[in-house]
């Protein structure tokens, strides 16, 4: 039985072992995040700059668990890009706020993809970034324009 027991505690060790290096992990990568966040910040607001003279109302915030841009059509209506860091697991995603459809219903979509601080490049932000400011503008017309 004294076997028995042994091998239950030395299960029970590995899973405190294997619990604790996750949360040592998810808060190294929010302090990753948050290093990234602050990098991008400035590339955001070069972003936010060039579409206010555009007559494009704009908002960003820059965080240390999320970036967002967030553009608003004549309509009143907005989208929304976030890049948010997961506190759980410390990785983080691509979130977007669509404006309402036809049926005044507001849309959330992922793409499903995440990263952490050894799979992330900031042209990813960028590629992102101007991708959905493109569809800003493409959806416009649908909006009363911007």
């Amino acid at each position: 039985m004294k076997e028995f027991f042994a091998e239950i505690d030395e299960t029970i060790q590995k899973q405190r072992d294997t619990e604790r290096q996750k949360r040592a992990r998810a808060i190294s990568e929010a302090d990753g995040f948050a290093v990234i966040a602050e990098r991008l910040g400035p590339v955001l607001a070069d972003y936010e700059a060039e579409l206010k003279t555009r007559n494009v109302v704009v908002r960003t915030t820059v965080g240390s668990t999320a970036l967002s841009m967030e553009l608003k059509f004549k309509s009143g209506d907005t989208t929304t890009l976030m890049l948010i860091a997961n506190p759980l697991s410390g990785r983080f995603s691509f979130e977007t706020h669509h404006p309402a459809d036809d049926k005044g219903k507001r849309y959330k979509s992922v793409d499903g993809s995440s990263f952490d601080t050894s799979t992330w490049s900031d042209a990813e932000f960028v590629r992102r970034l101007e991708g959905f400011i493109k569809d800003f503008f493409f959806y416009a017309d649908r909006h009363q324009g911007f």
